[in-house]
């Protein structure tokens, strides 16, 4: 639950009126952030000390849909309530909530309250959700314990820092239900289950995930390893299913196309391992990705996925200063995406691409004409609209970047960082700075080394008048690279003639970051 708290109370009034109290103590409080809560009634499933189900799943909606320091209850909790303490909520109206089949009733307080409004509405707070089936052991004499429950332990504290994901870990014996059952009654996105096997020397494991949606299997590996040194083989083990599956949530049904481009699984494994680097969104891991892109394509030469993925890792190399011959590894990117068309010529993520070397070309037009294409070849396909944003962005159509920008983040599993660097870069185009201030702190907390967010932190900050606060946040920059300037991050901006380009050096300068 991160900083909230999931509290099962005896009865309906009593979690309403314990709701109000909380939220009466904190308003008391000088110095205290206000919270949101929900409140639901329904059944639950128990295991030990956790609690699941779609009763669970729909409280952890409402409380995400409350304003801070408000309440937000649903149309069952509003029945049960006595009538002087129901008079206190508002008809909000039915919500449809992610992964909740039917549309759920809510009220909300305080009375004429917007749900879920002012600073940050637009960042994501929700994460795809994983059940972990525990590992079978399959050894026949004699048992190998340590092997299952070490890939449980591992992957249980490993998946559970990731921001992106919702561990749920669920017992053994719950492997011999129907997965589409047991997803259900999780309220899960996704099922990995897994089983090891050791012989003699030897010992192997099957992993598979499923997507509960639509019952079908996504990813499913299998690793062969050394029984003299279990821990080794724990660890590659683990860190490949985080990895994959970090790829798999983040792009949802993509994840299946690539599969199916790819014509032999070793090439899809190797092009999912180089998404995952890709997604480090540093020069390192994108070093490492263009090998696995690369590898990909020797084993499947005409996998236009990793055609593409290898292209994009040029591009950011043009972008971010990585390449030694700038206009080479554009040209580079240009042939392996026209190489893409030619084997699909409504490849939609190659199209968007396109616009992307358009766009590091300064040709916006036409890299939007390509990006809207992409958009319409694949309505799903969250990069397309992303890429939209993008181009709107530096072309200074800022109210159609936001709403591209949106589209992409509705259409992604869990709305990647780039997509919120996009949005945040609309806000500051619109003169939105709460707003540009909540999604660039939330951008911040999780990439500490991204220095444009941070930037656009410190200029939102000073465009509020809080100066002090933005006079800190050029020191934290100082603090990662002495040598950033005002004109490096206009530098870095795809449109440095950007209109609004002039003011936003100077809120720079003013909040004490080097002309």
């Amino acid at each position: 639950m991160g900083d909230g708290a999931l509290v099962v109370l005896p009865s309906a009034s009593a979690a309403v009126e314990a709701a109000f109290d909380i939220q009466s103590a904190i308003a008391d409080l000088s110095d205290c952030p206000r919270v949101r809560i929900g409140v639901n009634l329904g059944d639950i499933i128990e295991d030990g000390a956790d609690i699941y189900g779609d009763g669970v799943n729909i409280a952890v909606r409402l409380e995400t849909l409350a304003p801070p320091g408000g309440i937000c209850i649903s149309a069952l909790v509003h029945e049960c309530l006595q009538p002087e303490l129901g008079t206190e909520f508002t008809d909000a109206g039915d919500q449809k909530f992610k992964n909740i089949p039917r549309p759920v009733g809510v009220f909300s307080w305080p009375t004429g309250a917007t749900l879920a409004p002012g600073e940050g509405d637009d960042i994501p707070r929700g994460a795809a959700s994983v059940a972990l089936l525990q590992f079978n052991d399959l050894t026949r004499a004699p048992p190998r314990p340590d092997l299952s429950s070490g890939l449980d332990d591992d992957l249980i504290a490993t998946l559970a820092t990731l921001d992106d994901i919702n561990l749920v870990t669920a017992l053994r014996g719950e492997a011999d239900r129907p997965l589409s059952q047991i997803g259900r009654e999780l309220g899960v996105d996704y099922i990995l289950r897994g089983s090891v096997r050791a012989a003699n020397e030897q010992v192997r494991a099957s992993v598979q995930l499923i997507e509960c949606a639509t019952d079908q299997t996504v990813w499913a590996q299998r690793f062969d390893g050394d029984n003299s040194n279990a821990l080794k083989f724990q660890d590659a083990i683990v860190e490949e299913i985080t990895a994959t599956l970090q790829v798999i949530v983040a792009d949802g049904e993509q994840a299946l196309i690539w599969r199916s481009e790819s014509g032999d699984p070793q090439a899809y494994r190797f092009f999912l391992n180089g998404q995952a680097k890709w997604k480090d969104y540093r020069r390192s891991g994108s070093k490492r990705a263009q090998d696995l892109f690369q590898k990909a394509l020797q084993v499947s030469p005409s996998f236009p996925a990793a055609m593409v993925g290898l292209a994009r890792t040029h591009i950011e190399d043009a972008t971010w200063g990585w390449s030694e011959n700038r206009l080479e590894s554009l040209r580079e990117a240009q042939r392996l995406l026209d190489k893409a068309l030619e084997i699909d010529p409504d490849h939609a993520l190659a199209c968007a691409e396109v616009g992307h070397v358009k766009l590091a070309e300064s040709d916006f037009e036409n890299g939007l004409k390509w990006a809207m294409k992409a958009a319409r070849i694949a309505p799903s396909l969250g990069d397309a609209y992303h890429m939209c944003a993008t181009i709107l962005n530096a072309l200074g159509r800022f109210d159609e970047a936001l709403r591209y920008s949106r589209e992409a983040n509705q259409r992604s599993p869990t709305a990647p960082d780039p997509y919120l660097a996009v949005m945040l870069d609309a806000y500051i185009g619109l003169r939105r700075w709460p707003d540009a201030v909540a999604l660039a702190r939330h951008i911040v907390s999780r990439r500490p080394s991204w220095l444009m967010q941070r930037s656009a932190l410190a200029i939102s900050l000073e465009a509020l008048e809080l100066h002090e606060e933005a006079r800190r946040k050029v020191e934290e920059i100082y603090a990662r690279n002495p040598n950033f300037t005002a004109s490096r991050w206009r530098q870095y901006m795809y449109n440095s003639d950007r209109t609004d380009m002039r003011d936003l050096v100077e809120k720079h300068v003013a909040a004490g970051l080097q002309p």
